[in-house]
């Protein structure tokens, strides 16, 4: 069978293709029929469903993800990593260099000895300043061919209830098997690509399910966004409901504009959000700071309480979407990111079941309560906020000049 090859015509090109500014406003991958899908609500049934399915492989494993910290999960990714490369299956291991900088180098080393392929996306250097910003956030698995995960958990010991008690990180995950596996496998082959040569594996050829729905893999590069224009059609033409959940809520204009129009045409806005429980307190502040405009318009905010919740989905009338996109601006202008939509099914009413079980566990946001709040917190979350758009200002001038200089 053929494997994916580059040839070096492209190569020299390609950096630029990936993070030119000007792209065709296209998507990637075209809606595919006959897939099954399967909604993992926890980190942990995400963990250990995987684990047995790499366990489980005969050809190879392509596994792709961001945040990666030495502990228990990654020792028992590692050791099942290890066991199947030891009897023959092949182990391509793509890691963010900067989320992963919690890999001991001994743990590396040894994954290497194995026999385990791994690479790493944009090394991070102190000197390169502009250029680390830009990360590899998503999180894919496939495992030959004819099954795949999309997910917003890395490997760390947070995510995980089992090891972390109360404290630990809520995420979710989407299992699927059918045609669009076969586009997790080439988004994934292109970044592999990119990081030191081609992925030469069989491309995957599954088979299209009977009792399959339709589903799309949404890509995302810097400066081309595929899920936040998924996400902002979707919006738009809204009649029933919006839900959506997301960690890091710093929204473009396009986006709030988006959730406040949907909430004065009657729709149903409901965030879920974290509360205090948070890696990025600043980031929450300047959430916190765009508030009280949504909540004026009839958007309902809900902050969960027992720990941090680093849930992706979005849920508009009986459309769905999840992975690690978490729909904010940091994402628009660095990240890659990978998310999987579809509609209808079993999976979308499983999803439908975990959010507003997650909303009960939640406190919903009170506008006349939000007014009152301290000086000093508002003042705290303006500086966040304020923040947030001097970044976003830098990145795209910097963006439009390097536009500039390609003509």
């Amino acid at each position: 069978m053929q494997a994916i090859t580059l040839s070096s015509k492209n190569s020299a090109h390609q950096p630029e293709r990936r993070f030119g500014f000007r792209r065709k406003r296209h998507f990637r991958f075209p809606p595919r029929e006959g897939n099954r899908l399967v909604f993992l609500g926890d980190a942990d049934a995400w963990f250990d469903t995987a684990l047995q399915h790499i366990r489980a492989a005969q050809h190879y494993v392509v596994f792709e993800t961001y945040l990666v910290e030495s502990g228990e999960i990654l020792r028992r990714f590692h050791q099942a990593m290890r066991e199947a490369a030891g009897r023959g299956v092949k182990i391509h291991f793509l890691i963010d260099d900067y989320g992963a900088r919690g890999l001991d180098a001994t743990t590396r080393r040894r994954m290497c000895e194995a026999g385990i392929e791994v690479r790493s996306y944009n090394p991070f250097r102190h000197w390169r300043w502009y250029a680390n910003l830009r990360r590899d956030h998503r999180k894919l698995l496939v495992v030959d061919g004819e099954l795949a995960f999309v997910t917003g958990a890395g490997l760390t010991d947070d995510f995980s209830c089992e090891l972390s008690g109360a404290d630990g990180w809520r995420d979710t995950a989407l299992q699927v098997s059918g045609p669009v596996v076969a586009d997790c496998f080439a988004l994934f082959a292109e970044t592999w690509r990119n990081c030191g040569g081609a992925l030469r594996l069989p491309p995957p050829r599954p088979e299209v399910l009977a009792d399959g729905v339709a589903a799309r893999l949404l890509a995302a590069e810097p400066h081309h966004n595929e899920i936040l224009r998924a996400l902002l059609r979707r919006l738009y033409r809204a009649r029933r409901r919006i839900w959506l959940a997301t960690p890091y809520f710093v929204p473009t204009r396009k986006l709030r504009r988006a959730l406040r129009r949907a909430a004065r045409r009657g729709v149903e806005v409901r965030l879920l959000l974290p509360g205090d429980h948070n890696d990025h307190l600043w980031v929450s502040y300047a959430a916190r700071g765009i508030y009280q405009r949504l909540l004026r318009d009839g958007v309902r905010i809900f902050e969960f309480q027992p720990a941090f919740i680093h849930a992706k989905l979005a849920i508009v009338d009986d459309w769905a979407t999840t992975g690690s996109s978490n729909f904010d601006r940091w994402d628009q202008r660095w990240n890659l990111d990978a998310n999987l939509a579809f509609e209808a099914g079993a999976c979308l009413s499983a999803m439908e079941q975990w959010f507003e079980a997650t909303l009960a566990q939640c406190q919903e946001i009170d506008l006349a309560h939000w007014q009152a709040r301290p000086w000093h917190r508002r003042l705290r979350e303006r500086l966040a906020h304020l923040l947030i758009n001097l970044l976003e200002r830098v990145g795209r001038n910097r963006a439009a000049r390097r536009a500039d200089r390609s003509d």
